[in-house]
Parts: C-alpha cells; structure tokens; sequence
C-alpha cells in the first residue's frame, strides 16, 4: 500500500518562495476564548459519564486524545474521529476550544509549561471511576515563525517549544495510559524538514527534523517496528523497558508529513500564492481515522509517511488527489 521512494522538495523561485512560509496545522496563539472557557468543565463531566457508558457498550469505543485540538487541523480530526469513528476525544490545546465543538473533554494546557499541565489535565480525567485508557494520541499541534537575524536562538527555541516540546510531552503519557492492544502515537512532522532549507527557515526546520528522528528513534524500538540497531534492540536494558512496558509491544509510532495545508491562515498569509494544491485537512483526518480504527492498514511502526497532493485526471474534468508515501 505504501511505496518507499526518495522525495525530493521543488526547487524553490522568487515567486513561490511565500509558499514555504507557512506549514503548519493552524496553530493557534491568541487568547483564551472567554465564552467557551465555561464550556469546559462541562466537557470534564461530560467525559465521566460517556466513559462510564464506554465500558459497558460490549462494542467499545476508542478513546484519543487530541493535541493542538483547537487549530484547524485538531478540529478537523476531532470532529471526524467523532462522528465517523465512533470515537471518544480528548483535546488538549492552550485556547480553549469553539462552543460548537463536539469534544468530550477538554485539557487546557500552559503554553510555557505544557508536559505537567498535560499530566495533571490528565490525571483528572482518571479517577476512581474512570478508568482511563488511550488507544490513540493524535499531535496536531505545531507553527512557523521565520527566524530572527538578530536572535537565531530564540527563534530556534520557539520552534522546539511549538513544534518538538508537547509531543515528547505527550509520549510521556504513553507508560500508563496508552492501551496494550494495538495503540496508536501519531505527530505531525513536515515535507519542508525532509532537504535543506531556505536561511530564513533553519529553526522551524530543525524542530521537525528533530521531531522525525525522535519518532523514528521510539517507532522502531516498539515490537511492531523495523530497522533500528539490533544490538540496541537486543540489549538487556532494552528487553526489560519493553517487558515492564507492555503498550510497547504493539505500539504503532508514525510521523504525518505535509507540505502546506489548505486553511484560512494559510490563505490569508499567502494571497498571491496558488494553493489548490496544498493539502486538505480533511484528507489528512480520513487518513488517521483509518489508521486509528483499522490498524492493519497502518504502515509499520517509526516509519514516516509524505502526504502528496497532486492533480488527476477523471471523467468529471481535473480534480486533486492527496496521496501517502513512506519516505522513512
């Protein structure tokens, strides 16, 4: 299903050059929304009693938790895992989400503190009558800035709190919450990190690249991964992490890589750039429900999948297709 080959990234021109500008999941970095900020302590009991509701339906839904869910892209894989999925989702972001959305719980995290406002947001949603258990954690989160000619390292810094930061974050929860029967750890990387980049890009491209190895570098040392060190693999320090981790034997790790996704921020940044062929949010949310729900479709754990969107041709005139390619 999925096809291993080199990708390489066009060559850049003067006239397309904004389109670098801009790759990321519709972070948002604003103020909390007052009015919804009510909204949320509905979603926490909300949550008890769905979950309640979660154990007793002999089906059983699965249970995700959804970083960066008030962004575009978050928002969009909420609402689908929701409604198309039958799933029960958690979303975690610094802005509180629209009263429109359909989470059933919501974590409101520091922007300068994010793994122990995670943790304790988390904590409160396993209690003595919850018993929480994830079967996916989706990272959406993610931004861009161009960096600082005066101050490259802040910029740097930016990125790896934006871009880096929560998804290690997140994969601390992993050892207690994430179930035992084929889970799912999945992050937003970025097509732009995968070749050099433009002088003005280094920080953002730099936090994705190090955002790739760290998923790669945990995908393959799960039972379902391929490639790594077998020395590594082997080791007696590695056999006891993965026997004391259970979760850790079926654990799927996959890095989601577009290149610019189609949403308002983006178009907005970038007027005079054509973007019918960025990628849609949706296209990128059908993609993960059927990894979340399917997990025979998923490819193999640490690997790192290109998102391509291209235009075909079909009885009805051209259209554009999204396409997913390991690169890794």
């Amino acid at each position: 299903q999925y096809q291993l080959r080199r990708q390489l990234l066009p060559k850049r021109s003067n006239t397309n050059a904004a389109s670098y500008r801009l790759i990321q999941q519709g972070a948002h970095f604003g103020h909390r929304h007052d009015d919804a900020i009510s909204n949320i302590t509905q979603l926490q009991s909300n949550f008890s009693s769905s979950s309640d509701n979660n154990r007793s339906n002999s089906g059983g839904q699965k249970t995700v938790l959804i970083l960066g869910s008030s962004g575009t892209l978050g928002s969009t894989v909420a609402s689908h895992l929701k409604q198309n999925h039958n799933c029960l989702t958690i979303g975690a972001d610094i802005t509180a989400p629209d009263p429109s959305s359909s989470l059933d719980a919501f974590l409101l995290l520091s922007p300068t503190d994010t793994t122990s406002t995670l943790q304790s947001g988390i904590q409160s949603l396993h209690t003595d009558t919850t018993d929480l258990q994830l079967d996916a954690i989706i990272c959406t989160n993610g931004g861009f800035t161009l960096d600082d000619p005066t101050n490259p390292s802040l910029t740097h810094q930016q990125m790896m709190t934006l871009n880096y930061h929560p998804v290690v974050a997140a994969a601390a929860l992993l050892p207690r919450y994430m179930t035992t029967h084929q889970g799912l750890f999945l992050a937003m990387g970025a097509s732009a990190a995968l070749a050099p980049s433009a002088p003005t890009h280094t920080a953002y491209g730099a936090s994705k690249a190090a955002l790739h190895h760290y998923l790669h570098s945990l995908g393959v040392m799960t039972g379902l991964g391929l490639g790594g060190s077998r020395a590594i693999k082997k080791s007696s320090e590695e056999l006891k992490r993965i026997q004391a981790n259970e979760y850790l034997d079926s654990l799927t790790v996959l890095g989601l890589l577009p290149h610019v996704l189609d949403t308002e921020v983006n178009r907005k940044a970038m007027p005079d750039v054509d973007g019918r062929l960025w990628t849609k949010p949706m296209d990128l949310a059908r993609e993960i429900g059927r990894w979340v729900s399917r997990p025979e479709f998923r490819p193999h754990s640490g690997s790192l999948v290109k998102a391509l969107t291209r235009r075909v041709k079909g009885e009805d005139g051209d259209g554009c297709k999204t396409e997913f390619h390991l690169v890794r």
